[in-house]
């Protein structure tokens, strides 16, 4: 009577372990970090190829000026994303954005290349000036306008962090290495 319901008992137990280890076949496996990158991207270029206000660039204090605060600028111009592309060479893993940064009466161009960032829930990029240069000209900061400059101190040559809001509506970049702490972007 004990071997017998020994028996009994084995049997459910290797019966409910098999039924519970047995998987359709139809079930499809859970995406890679990599393939859910390569959405993340996709989805992130269609959202924020628009018409940027910059609502406000936070300045940090530093020792190359007398403030000992950080310094706020409101409604300084606005940035016109052009073009965000796959990169020919790593087509999937990074994209290349090209953009016009408007201030007073210059349009000033940039580009950067976007790699998303681990939690895929923004991306990071290093902001460099797109700024055709005619040759042979003597290079000096008299032949580039004010807005340029102002541009090539504090804007460019920086990485960021671009956070893209919930609503698609306020793009926050915060720089991580020089001199703006926080660009806040509202879609127009």
């Amino acid at each position: 009577m004990k071997i017998q319901s020994f028996f009994i008992q084995t049997f459910l137990i290797f019966t409910t372990f098999l039924f519970l280890s047995c998987t359709k076949s139809d079930e499809k496996d859970e995406l890679t970090y990599q393939e859910k990158e390569i959405i993340f991207l996709k989805e992130f270029r269609e959202k924020v190829r628009e018409d940027w206000k910059v609502e406000k660039m936070v300045i940090a204090k530093s020792y190359l000026n007398e403030s000992q605060y950080d310094s706020v600028v409101y409604n300084l111009g606005r940035i016109f994303i052009n073009n965000i592309y796959n990169d020919p060479i790593n087509a999937d893993k990074y994209n290349q954005l090209e953009a016009y940064f408007h201030i007073n009466n210059e349009v000033i161009p940039f580009r950067s290349n976007l790699l998303s960032t681990p939690d895929l829930k923004g991306v990071v990029g290093l902001v460099e000036s797109n700024y055709y240069i005619p040759f042979p000209v003597p290079l000096n900061s008299d032949y580039f306008s004010e807005e340029y400059l102002f541009l090539d101190k504090y804007f460019f040559g920086d990485n960021y962090r671009m956070i893209l809001s919930e609503d698609g509506k306020t793009w926050t970049w915060k720089g991580l290495n020089r001199f703006i702490r926080e660009i806040v972007l509202v879609k127009i």
